[in-house]
């Protein structure tokens, strides 16, 4: 009995010794950007840039959401019918709602990103699928930024009339070999601003066959060759995005440069970089200005 005492004494001091000397990594946020290659603010005084305002429609979706579909379709007509490239998709599979999202094939287009996105910067609990959000904003009579597929077009458009106070720009040198890009970002400010503003920076994925249950003749079946498009594949930055500043002079120019690489099961030639600048108040979260670019 003694003997036992003895050793488990010794055991308990060995183990106290290691524990102390043993340095605790800190958290690691594998959602930040790998390396920030350039990094530069200043006051622009020559004549400012103008852009007309684009406009974000964010699809939340699911493989197990059989209309689903038909709202993908919606988002795509009204991406095609406006001018080319004012209107940005990004198509967010959550893990909430698993009855509607569980994944059915191997690769599984589900992130926490999108689940973060929802939850945090659209909406706390979705009510169902299919729905959506456009500029994340909460329009008048609304009461949350939610919208359902079949009034996107008009809010999409109501968006597109507006004048936009931020001038983005976004130039990508992909590096198809080592799987690598870098994303030259520059943000221009055309009117004084005194509120938090955020720069996101995502990548999408288009054309990515695998299985969606949907109505086929009214009744729900799985396609295995469905192609899935404008798939929220990661957020290069965290999901909500980099904090540029709380005031902003007329004028008042950011360049950043963010170098990253695609996930394995990407296929690069597919993938688009999409640019948000948006707000993060506690109820008004809106993108002012998105823009994106396509790697191939």
């Amino acid at each position: 009995m003694k003997l036992n005492r003895i050793k488990f004494l010794i055991f308990l001091s060995v183990l106290i010794t290691f524990i102390g000397c043993e340095e605790i990594p800190p958290i690691i946020n594998y959602n930040v950007l790998i390396e920030l290659s350039r990094d530069t603010s200043y006051l622009t005084t020559s004549s400012l840039p103008t852009q007309l305002r684009n406009v974000l429609t964010e699809d939340i979706s699911g493989d197990k959401c059989p209309n689903c579909p038909n709202a993908a379709v919606l988002a795509h007509n009204i991406k095609e019918g406006n001018d080319k490239g004012r209107v940005v998709i990004m198509t967010l599979h959550m893990w909430d709602l698993v009855k509607l999202t569980a994944p059915l094939g191997k690769d599984t287009l589900n992130t926490d990103d999108a689940t973060y996105i929802v939850k945090n910067q659209i909406i706390g609990d979705l009510p169902g699928l299919p729905n959506g959000a456009v500029n994340r904003k909460i329009f008048n009579g609304k009461s949350d930024a939610i919208l359902t597929p079949s009034s996107w077009e008009a809010y999409v458009n109501q968006d597109l009339s507006l004048t936009s106070d931020i001038y983005a720009e976004l130039k990508l040198i992909p590096d198809k070999e080592n799987r690598s890009v870098i994303a030259n970002i520059k943000v221009v400010f055309l009117k004084e601003m005194d509120e938090r503003i955020n720069m996101t920076l995502a990548l999408t994925e288009n054309h990515i066959i695998g299985p969606q249950e949907m109505k086929v003749n009214g009744n729900s079946v799985i396609v295995d060759n469905y192609e899935h498009n404008f798939i929220l594949r990661k957020t290069i930055t965290p999901y909500d995005g980099i904090i540029l500043g709380e005031t902003f002079e007329r004028g008042r120019t950011f360049e950043k440069g963010f170098e990253f690489t695609l996930p394995a099961k990407s296929n690069f030639d597919n993938c688009t970089v999409v640019l948000l600048i948006h707000k993060t108040g506690a109820t008004d979260k809106q993108v002012l200005q998105v823009v994106e670019a396509n790697l191939n």
